[in-house]
C-alpha cells in the first residue's frame, strides 16, 4: 500500500513522504509517516485489501497522548491521498475538513462540560482513546458500551473530583492531576468485548474474587464499581 499511496501523495504535489518498515518495494500492510509538525496520521487496510482506514490526530506535548479528530473508510488512494494534504500540508481546519470528505467522522466532544478543566482534559483523554482506532468497524459494540459507560460515570457527582484515565482499556481513577495516587490495578471498570457473561466487567483484586463480577446495566455496573472504590483505599505511587 505504501508504494501506491506515496504515487498518488506526488501526483497532487504533496511533500508527505512515508517509508515502508519492510524495507521492500512491494506494498505494506500498514503505512508508516515521521511527521514533521504535530499532526500526524496512520493508515491500514480496511475490510479488504481494497479499502484503506484513516485516523488523522494531533500529537500533544503529554507523552504518549493523541488527539484523535477524524477517522475513515476510503476506496480510492487518490481521494484518501486529498485527504491527507489537506490534513498534512495545508493544514486545513478542522471543520472545513469535516465538510468536505463524508468519508470521515469527525470526534464529538461531549455536550456535558465538566467545570474543572484539567479534569474535562482526561475525560476527553478517555473517550478519545476509544475513538482513535483503525479498526473501528470491528468493535462498534465494545465502543458503544464504552461511550455510554463514560457518558454516565462522568455525571456521577460522588467522582466529581477524580481524574480518569486507562491502563490500555481499563478505566480507572486518580485522586490527582498527575496520576499518582490511584486504586490497586486490579480495580477496574469496562465493558466486554464478548456479552456473554454481561456487558460491563468490574474487576477487584483475586483475593476477594477471581472472576471478578458482570453486569447487563451500565448503571448497576457503576454503583458496584462506586462501592469498590470506597472498600478499597487509594495508593500513593512514586
Amino acid at each position: 500500500m505504501t508504494n501506491e499511496l506515496q504515487k498518488h501523495l506526488r501526483s497532487i504535489g504533496s511533500t508527505i513522504h512515508l517509508y515502508n518498515s519492510f524495507e521492500s518495494p512491494g506494498p505494506a500492510n500498514y503505512v508508516y509517516y515521521t511527521p514533521t509538525g504535530d499532526r500526524n496520521f496512520r493508515v491500514d487496510f480496511g475490510r479488504t485489501t481494497m479499502e484503506y482506514s484513516v485516523v488523522l490526530f494531533i500529537r500533544t506535548k503529554e507523552q504518549n497522548y493523541e488527539m484523535c479528530y477524524f477517522r475513515g473508510l476510503f476506496n480510492s488512494l487518490d481521494q484518501l491521498a486529498r485527504v491527507l494534504k489537506a490534513w498534512i500540508d495545508e493544514k486545513q481546519n478542522v471543520d472545513v475538513i469535516a465538510t468536505q470528505y463524508n468519508e470521515l467522522e469527525p470526534f464529538l466532544f461531549d455536550e456535558f462540560v465538566h467545570p474543572n478543566p484539567a479534569i474535562e482534559e482526561r475525560w476527553c483523554y478517555v473517550k478519545n482513546r476509544i475513538f482513535n482506532d483503525l479498526k473501528f468497524w470491528q468493535n462498534q459494540n465494545f465502543e458503544m458500551l464504552y461511550f455510554k459507560m463514560l457518558e454516565h460515570a462522568k455525571r456521577n457527582k460522588e467522582w466529581s473530583h477524580y481524574y480518569p484515565f486507562t491502563s490500555h482499556d481499563w478505566f480507572r481513577f486518580s485522586l490527582n492531576e498527575e496520576l499518582s495516587v490511584t486504586w490497586v490495578l486490579a480495580l477496574v471498570l469496562i465493558p466486554t468485548r464478548t456479552t456473554e457473561k454481561g456487558n460491563y466487567f468490574v474487576g477487584v483484586p483475586e483475593e476477594e474474587c477471581k472472576e471478578g463480577y458482570f453486569f447487563d446495566d451500565v448503571e448497576e455496573a457503576i454503583k458496584f464499581y462506586g462501592r469498590k472504590l470506597k472498600e478499597y483505599k487509594p495508593i500513593a505511587y512514586n
